[in-house]
């Protein structure tokens, strides 16, 4: 027979840091204003990936983890002057949505902390992907989209770095495959044949000699992609599964991410899972 739990070794493990456990309509504000928040950064084609929200002492303190795709980037860089000397409508969106919540909550500050990951992105891990990918820059999957593949090495960096998550590092595949046409899946299924075995074989062996730290970064043991919905303009829905490397998917004590995400395409929704297994 099974045992029983104790009910008061679980409220010891009770969520502290949830300030919305006592009251939910509160919980419901904020998780608005959070939301509200990432569709504003998301107008401006800024990535949010992670968010801490707390309110003590009248005080709220929200930090965020930004990043700036390089599309904007070489707009701001064109643009500069232009811009500080313009007044941008939805800098006064921001404004309004937390001078509400300040008035709600009757708050006396507002500290705000914003960290933008680019700066992460480590010009030697950026060299060798780009050389180890440059076929598939000039590529059908990438042809006059070099902001979006300069993205996708980015990211990939970020996310052996860990500092995005996986459901982040999820978004820039989905984003890839709706640039699609239904003649194009089978090269984009190759693409990912061999991109992935470059993470596992060339680019663990990059981290471990070029790195002092091994514990800051993923050394990847395996992939497992399944993508489902009318491939290659199919009229019955169908699935394709990518596996390379090992996924212990029944083991507890194994490190792996998952993801799941829909892609909206013209010729239908598609459904996409991701899973990673890596050592640290």
């Amino acid at each position: 027979m099974s045992k029983k739990t104790n009910l008061i070794t679980q409220k010891r493990y009770k969520n502290e840091k949830n300030l919305f456990y006592a009251d939910f309509k509160k919980f419901i504000y904020l998780n608005k204003f959070l939301n509200n928040f990432d569709d504003l950064l998301a107008y401006k084609n800024f990535i949010t990936t992670s968010q801490n929200f707390n309110i003590s002492n009248s005080n709220l303190y929200f930090s965020n983890n930004i990043f700036i795709n390089h599309l904007k980037l070489t707009q701001y860089k064109k643009r500069f002057k232009k811009i500080k000397k313009a007044k941008d409508l939805r800098t006064k969106k921001f404004l309004q949505l937390f001078k509400a919540i300040a008035l709600k909550e009757k708050l006396n500050k507002i500290i705000i902390n914003l960290k933008f990951l680019n700066k992460y992105v480590e010009q030697s891990h950026y060299t060798f992907l780009s050389f180890s990918l440059k076929k598939y820059k000039n590529s059908s999957l990438f042809y006059k989209k070099e902001n979006l593949f300069l993205d996708f090495i980015s990211l990939t960096i970020l996310f052996t770095l860990k500092k995005i998550n996986i459901k982040t590092y999820l978004n820039i595949f989905v984003k890839i495959f709706q640039t699609l046409i239904k003649k194009q899946h089978g090269f984009f299924f190759q693409f990912l044949e061999f991109f992935f075995k470059l993470l596992i074989i060339k680019y663990n062996k990059f981290l471990k000699k070029n790195s002092k730290n091994q514990t800051d970064k993923l050394y990847f043991k395996g992939f497992k992609f399944l993508i489902f919905g009318k491939l290659k303009g199919k009229t019955r829905a169908s699935k394709h599964l990518i596996k390379i490397g090992k996924t212990p998917l029944q083991s507890i004590d194994k490190k792996i991410f998952f993801a799941q995400q829909p892609a909206f395409t013209t010729t239908g929704t598609f459904g996409i899972n991701l899973w990673v297994y890596s050592e640290t």
